[in-house]
């Protein structure tokens, strides 16, 4: 059972698009917070902040600094952007809130960060399944006869 648990493929597949798909329904309870227009606007405006410093890091991280030695593709800037934008969102989100909702938009940014990381894994190939991820050998030994 373990062995079915490391083969879980993070590229494409289930488990990326249950993760997807729990942040569209995380962001979508988010933002409906009552009166809509005024909260939507605080969100949307902490979501498009935290858009832009995601841009922002990933244009130093890639290009000024040159960390990893290549250009990050605009796809991977694409989703460390969505990423942090969405992280802003639920910080944005917190201030006046409910116990509940606030609690929420806090637990969602381990959630959107994780979203991100998936995007971005996706974009680049790094780690097919998640025994490669946590550094788990999922190849299976070959058996030499005696």
């Amino acid at each position: 059972m373990f062995d079915s648990v490391l083969s879980v493929r993070l590229e494409a597949g289930w488990f990326p698009a249950v993760v997807y798909g729990a942040t569209i329904v995380v962001l979508l309870v988010l933002a409906t917070k009552r009166p809509v227009r005024k909260w939507l606007t605080i969100q949307a405006s902490g979501g498009l902040v935290g858009v832009g410093i995601g841009y922002l890091l990933a244009w130093l991280i890639s290009d000024v600094w040159n960390t990893f030695g290549v250009s990050l593709s605009p796809g991977t800037r694409l989703w460390f952007g969505l990423g942090v934008g969405a992280i802003g969102f639920a910080v944005a989100g917190i201030a006046r809130s409910s116990v509940r909702r606030s609690m929420l938009a806090a637990c969602s940014v381990l959630l959107f960060a994780f979203m991100g990381a998936l995007g971005v894994n996706a974009d680049i190939g790094e780690f097919p399944t998640l025994g490669s991820a946590m550094g788990a050998d999922t190849v299976s030994r070959l058996a030499l006869p005696v």
